[in-house]
């Protein structure tokens, strides 16, 4: 397995050998944690301390490959800021009426944010095998607790091949992957967007070019959210600590949008990795 490296990047061996050991990945995470660039606080995030879970750190690109031509397109995992997300989902029309999807779901904390809105189901999918066991025991530990919400399902695999639901989808986005598997994904919601609605959540939108260049999509909210100040210390966002950006798209006609800032321009911060929007003058 080339886990989206070659044989001449130091990081192959040991991303091969960490895939064989549980100890050294997580030696490997530890230290990739301690990193004085964006070391984050020891302990658990407060949204995790409180549903009773552990999903917190980041983890490289380079360390979650599966084997597959899709390895080169995964950035990093590195979970979502509750806060940020809910600034979004309390945007949208008739929760109760779609499936929420997050493709790229990492250890699954979007699914336990987006829950209590009344989802008809919640599916992460994850292609690295390490996470996507650990979210599947995050999701029923808290089901357990919490059985009221819908059902939580994670399911190991590449986003670019996920068959959807059928009905209304919610699909979420958090920077999982490059611009290659993204085209893949968006024509494979192509494909199913008639008589359905469809939105999409991107949050840290580096290629939400792609998704404005779709004629089948229009805005439906875009902002730079401002994490909870609990939530700050734990996120190193694309406008600096504890701010990410969030657009989301619509391929329905039931509904339209009122944001006022839905149409700002994405700006780049670091190309791959980091943006942000920029409302439009108004001349």
């Amino acid at each position: 397995m080339s886990f989206g490296l070659t044989r001449l990047d130091p990081r192959w061996l040991l991303a091969t050998l960490a895939q064989r050991s549980g100890s050294l990945f997580e030696l490997l995470v530890w230290l990739y944690n301690r990193r004085t660039k964006y070391r984050l606080p020891v302990g658990r995030h407060p949204f995790d301390r409180e549903i009773g879970l552990d999903m917190g750190g980041s983890i490289p690109g380079w360390l979650l490959g599966a084997g597959t031509a899709s390895d080169r397109s995964i950035t990093a995992y590195a979970g979502c800021q509750p806060s940020c997300l809910r600034t979004a989902l309390v945007t949208l029309p008739d929760c109760q009426n779609a499936h929420f999807v997050d493709l790229g779901c990492g250890l699954g904390r979007s699914l336990f944010v987006a829950a209590p809105y009344g989802f008809m189901s919640l599916t992460g999918v994850e292609i690295s095998k390490r996470l996507a066991q650990r979210a599947g025991a995050n999701a029923r530990a808290y089901v357990a607790r919490r059985r009221k919400h819908a059902p939580v399902r994670i399911l190991h695999g590449d986003a670019s091949a996920f068959e959807f639901p059928a009905g209304d989808l919610v699909i979420f986005i958090c920077h999982s992957f490059g611009e290659d598997v993204l085209l893949r994904v968006l024509d494979n919601v192509r494909r199913i967007k008639d008589r359905r609605n469809i939105l999409i959540v991107y949050e840290n939108p580096v290629y939400g070019r792609v998704l404005d260049q779709a004629d089948w999509l229009v805005r439906w909210f875009a902002a730079n959210v401002e994490a909870s100040e609990e939530e700050k210390p734990f996120h190193v966002g694309s406008r600096g600590v504890g701010c990410e950006t969030i657009v989301v798209w619509y391929s329905g006609d039931a509904y339209v949008s009122a944001h006022r800032e839905k149409d700002s321009v994405i700006e780049i911060d670091e190309p791959g990795w980091r943006c942000h929007i920029q409302p439009r003058l108004i001349e």
